[in-house]
C-alpha cells in the first residue's frame, strides 16, 4: 500500500494581499500530480483546510473541481476530509457524485465509522471536531466527558479490520509523546486554551494517522503519526521551512516514509543587506521580505525596491529596531543629569544595540553645543 499525503492546502489564501491562486495551482498540478505519477501511486490523503474559508472564492473552488477532475481521470482515488476553516456543507456538495469516480469526501463523523476498502486496506475518515458534534453522536460518548475522553471513545468505536492495514485522516491537535503540543507555524489560527488538544495514545493503534491541521510538518511517533504540514510557506516568517510531502508505503508492519521536496512557484524569502545590496539581487520573482541595515531611511524605500520586487511583502529598517524584550531598562530619572550628547548616546544604543560611530559622536556633539549656547 503506497500513498501520498496531504494537507492545509487553504486553497483561495493570500499572503499580504497576494492572491496565491497560480502558486496553488502549479503545487496541485505540476508538483503532486507528478509526484504520483513517478512514484507510482494512485492514492492521494487531504487531511484538512482544503480552504482557507468557510465560503471560498469562486476561482478557489473551480481550483479544486479542476483538481479533483484531473485525479479521478487519471485513475487517482483522493480521500479527504474538511478541516476547521472548511464548510462540511459546502465540501460534501456532490460528494455522492464523486464517489462513484474515485473521489472519497467525509464530512459527517458518523460515515467515519464505515471505512473505505481499498486492496484490503481500511480508510478512516474523520472530519475536524468540536466537543458538540461528538455530543451529537451519542454513545460512547457523554456530555459527562471532556472532548479528549470523549475523542478517545469515538476513535475506540471505530471498527478496525483484521488482516489489512488501518489509516485514519484526522484534522486536530495532537499531543506527542510527552504531552507536548507540536509547533505552530504564525500562518495558523492562534488557539485558545488548551481543552481541544488530545492526548497520543488513542491514535496508536492504527497502522498510520494522516494528519492536518499543524502548517509545519512534524512527526509525532515515528513513522506512523505525522502532520503533512501546509504544502506553500503562508507566512514570512515560514521562510525557513523546509516544505516536503509524505510518501508512505506501508508493508506488513514495516513502514517507509519518503519526504519529498517541494518547488514551489515562488519561495517566500527574507533577504538583508544595504538598500544598494538588496538593488543588484537575484530574487525578483518571489515573495521577498527585505531587511535593511542601511543606518539612515530612504525617501519612498517600499516604493524602490518593489520596482524591483513585484511580490514585496515588506520592509524594515533592521539597524534601526530592537526587540524591547531585548533592550535594557531607560532610567528616566537619570536623562538630564549627564551632558546631552552623552544621554543621547546612551539612549540610542539601547535601543539599537549600537554605539553611535565617530561621526555620528561628532554630529551630536556640535548639536548638543548649539542648543545648550541657545539656552545660555
Amino acid at each position: 500500500m503506497r500513498f501520498l499525503h496531504l494537507a492545509d492546502l487553504h486553497l483561495g489564501k493570500r499572503i499580504h494581499g497576494y492572491d496565491l491562486l497560480k502558486d496553488q495551482r502549479h503545487f496541485l498540478f505540476r508538483v503532486a500530480l507528478k509526484a504520483c505519477e513517478e512514484k507510482d501511486t494512485s492514492i492521494l490523503l487531504l487531511s484538512g483546510d482544503i480552504f482557507d474559508q468557510s465560503a471560498p472564492s469562486g476561482d478557489a473552488m473551480s481550483l479544486l473541481d479542476d483538481f479533483l477532475s484531473e485525479c479521478a481521470d487519471r485513475g487517482i482515488r483522493v480521500l479527504m476530509i474538511p478541516g476547521n476553516h472548511d464548510s462540511p456543507e459546502r465540501l460534501s456538495y456532490a460528494s455522492a457524485f464523486f464517489a462513484k469516480r474515485g473521489i472519497h469526501i467525509v464530512t459527517d463523523p458518523a460515515q467515519a465509522k464505515k471505512p473505505i476498502m481499498i486492496d484490503g486496506d481500511a480508510f478512516f475518515l474523520i472530519p475536524f471536531l468540536r466537543q458538540a458534534d461528538l455530543f451529537r453522536l451519542g454513545e460512547p460518548c457523554s456530555r459527562e466527558n471532556d472532548f479528549a475522553t470523549n475523542f478517545a471513545l469515538y476513535l475506540d468505536s471505530l471498527p478496525l479490520i483484521q488482516g489489512g492495514h488501518n489509516i485514519v485522516l484526522a484534522h486536530q491537535t495532537v499531543l506527542d509523546v510527552e504531552g507536548h503540543e507540536p509547533t505552530r507555524s504564525d500562518s495558523e489560527l492562534p488557539s485558545i486554551g488548551t481543552s481541544a488538544n488530545l492526548p497520543l495514545k488513542p491514535f496508536m493503534r492504527f497502522d498510520y494517522v494522516a494528519l492536518g491541521h499543524i502548517h509545519n510538518k512534524y512527526p509525532i511517533l515515528s513513522e506512523r503519526i505525522r502532520y503533512a504540514g501546509a504544502p506553500l510557506k503562508y507566512h514570512v516568517n515560514e521562510c525557513a521551512q523546509r516544505k516536503t510531502m509524505n510518501l508512505v508505503e506501508l508493508n506488513g508492519k514495516d513502514i517507509h516514509v519518503e519526504e519529498i521536496p517541494i518547488v514551489a512557484l515562488r519561495d517566500v524569502k527574507k533577504i538583508r543587506g544595504s538598500f544598494d545590496e538588496l538593488m543588484s539581487h537575484e530574487d525578483e520573482e518571489h515573495y521577498i521580505y527585505a531587511e535593511l541595515t542601511d543606518l539612515r531611511p530612504i525617501d519612498n524605500v517600499s516604493g524602490k525596491l518593489k520596482g524591483k520586487y513585484p511580490y514585496l511583502l515588506g520592509s524594515l529598517y533592521v539597524s534601526l529596531e530592537k526587540k524591547e524584550s531585548d533592550r535594557g531598562p531607560i532610567d528616566v530619572k537619570a536623562i538630564g543629569k549627564d551632558p546631552i550628547d552623552e544621554d543621547f548616546a546612551k539612549f540610542y544604543e539601547t535601543m539599537t544595540g549600537k554605539a553611535l560611530s565617530s561621526f555620528q559622536k561628532k554630529e551630536i556633539q556640535e548639536i548638543a553645543q548649539a542648543v545648550q549656547g541657545e539656552k545660555q
